[in-house]
């Protein structure tokens, strides 16, 4: 039986101070793929959604976990826990496997593939795809950075009928984060004084890989201008004025 959430990462030494930000981004990545996976098999999830998570971990929770074991040599105070996490992970896809034996044989009137129904009627014609509302929530979480032209191609289907089945279960891809202005602020204030130059674009990048954090683009810009009023004027007073000339006549009658 597989554990309700990976081992904790561990302190770092007195001599490394903490944790660099690539480490404990990996590791919240590891965390809540594992999560995610832990709660669809305890929810008895149906055959796609089990799939779309097996697919998860070994498409993403594994290159993560090689990468921690090439890099050990940074860390060596961390194998104990990559020893316990890949144990742990071992276990989830063992627990997988359980539950895709259980569910092998059993009949269905409609054929299942990963994160897609394919309802198949026997009138001639091409066979009904709809995808599971329950796979595209997860998807197009927050955190992830799933667009829809990559989905659409995972599941086998127009990208234009992935956005017809999204409108219709009421799921946007842009999921953006509801932090408070004041919060907000406060990141991008401390961001500001160390980088003083940098743009609406790379505070954005910031905010989501730093933070966990999507925002639109109107509030950073506004943001920006509620911690550093000087800097937009100086902005606005360094902005090349291009000549703007002018013609009495049309240029029609010119010729």
């Amino acid at each position: 039986m597989s554990a309700d959430h990976i081992p904790a990462l561990p302190s770092a030494t007195a001599g490394q101070g903490s944790w660099p930000p690539n480490v404990h981004q990996a590791y919240q990545a590891l965390s809540n793929i594992y999560l995610s996976a832990v709660q669809a098999l305890q929810s008895d999830s149906e055959a796609s959604r089990l799939s779309f998570h097996l697919e998860t971990i070994i498409k993403d929770a594994l290159p993560l976990l090689l990468a921690f074991e090439e890099g050990i040599d940074n860390f060596p105070s961390l194998m104990p826990w990559l020893e316990a996490t890949v144990k742990t992970f071992s276990d989830l896809l063992d627990d997988f496997c359980v539950v895709g034996d259980r569910m092998q044989g059993q009949d269905s009137d409609v054929h299942i593939e990963p994160g897609i129904h394919i309802e198949r009627t026997g009138t001639p014609g091409r066979p009904r795809k709809f995808p599971d509302p329950e796979i595209l929530i997860e998807a197009f979480a927050s955190h992830r950075g799933i667009s829809q032209q990559s989905m659409a191609d995972h599941l086998g289907i127009h990208r234009s009928t992935l956005d017809r089945y999204m409108k219709a279960y009421n799921i946007t891809s842009h999921q953006y984060s509801d932090i408070s202005n004041a919060d907000l602020d406060k990141i991008v204030k401390a961001y500001r004084t160390q980088r003083p130059q940098s743009g609406v674009r790379y505070l954005r990048g910031h905010l989501r890989t730093e933070h966990n954090l999507r925002v639109q683009k109107r509030r950073v810009k506004d943001s920006v201008d509620r911690v550093d009023p000087l800097g937009r004027v100086l902005r606005q007073y360094t902005t090349t004025h291009r000549w703007q000339y002018k013609n009495g006549r049309c240029s029609a009658c010119k010729y």
